[in-house]
């Protein structure tokens, strides 16, 4: 029969078998097998003692040191008196280990019924696979971000949304950033033409940026305002306002930092400059396809008259 911790990849092997192979240093930890008859739990590879699968105890080349095939199963593993052990007079700790281990329990027999297997994760265990709990073992959860809300949220534009959380990472390519990256060209922002271009310089500080700002917070009802920092613009997108939708402000403030990267790079690529009423009439356009696209959906159906109260 053949032997799935020990198996090796042939030329002629399907992929699949292949990855499920690849899989073996994973799965070896999570399984727990509870020994029976011991005629199907591999004496090496199986996790059936409290140290673990022997083979990482013992490595590739000490299955000779104990007399124990490679290949072997647990019950292979005993004679008629019972386990086969490590000779007393050992000087190696692991064996010594081992042996005082399996003279603490009994052989198996066949009175016990056949071995069982186990899916241990983090000390829960189950006779079934666990999706959820061997996702969560590999890919451990993070505490949730408190800029989440302002950034992936019901309702939102996913090119919009996209830009905005690299934004928020602080991951766009700025020029600040290409020339750290070692790029021969200016670090100066293109839309002001003054001051190095950093994220919150282009998004938020530049004297361009900051006249589509104001045009944006009256249309939203706002005193004119400028956002000390990026962090300062998550906190009133996460804060609550009486007379504004929290969607609303979220939709708004993606669809000004989408399109104000937008005008950055035109001007770059295409060489081609508008000027911050254009670009915010770009804006406006913009959300009020949004809204008006969304008008039937729960929460949306007040947006566009929000949207429009200030005009």
């Amino acid at each position: 029969m053949l032997n799935y911790w020990c198996a090796e990849a042939k030329s002629n092997s399907s992929w699949i078998w292949k990855f499920l192979l690849n899989l073996r240093p994973m799965a070896k930890a999570l399984i727990r097998c509870n020994l029976g008859d011991g005629l199907s739990a591999s004496f090496w590879y199986e996790n059936w003692t409290p140290l673990g699968p022997l083979i990482d105890l013992f490595g590739e080349s000490r299955p000779s040191f104990l007399g124990v095939p490679i290949n072997a199963t647990v019950a292979e593993a005993c004679d008629s008196r019972g386990w086969i052990l490590p000779s007393s007079r050992s000087r190696n700790q692991n064996a010594i280990t081992l042996r005082n281990h399996l003279l603490s329990i009994p052989s198996p027999s066949q009175a016990n019924g056949p071995d069982n297997y186990e899916w241990e994760v983090d000390n829960h265990s189950s006779s079934n696979f666990s999706t959820k709990l061997t996702w969560n073992y590999f890919r451990p959860r993070e505490e949730t971000k408190l800029w989440v809300p302002a950034v992936w949220f019901k309702n939102s534009v996913p090119k919009h949304a996209f830009t905005f959380w690299i934004a928020n990472l602080d991951r766009l390519p700025v020029r600040s950033r290409l020339h750290e990256w070692g790029m021969q060209l200016s670090s100066v922002c293109g839309l002001c033409n003054s001051n190095v271009e950093t994220r919150d310089h282009l998004l938020l500080h530049c004297n361009f940026v900051e006249e589509i700002w104001h045009h944006v917070m009256r249309r939203l009802g706002q005193p004119p305002c400028i956002f000390a920092d990026w962090s300062i613009l998550i906190s009133w997108l996460l804060s609550k306002t009486p007379t504004i939708s929290s969607t609303l402000k979220r939709i708004t403030a993606q669809s000004t930092i989408y399109m104000i990267w937008k005008e950055r790079n035109i001007r770059y690529h295409d060489n081609v400059s508008a000027t911050s009423a254009v670009v915010f009439n770009q804006i406006d356009r913009s959300i009020k396809d949004i809204l008006l696209t969304r008008r039937f959906r729960l929460g949306c159906s007040r947006l566009l008259s929000q949207w429009f109260s200030h005009a």
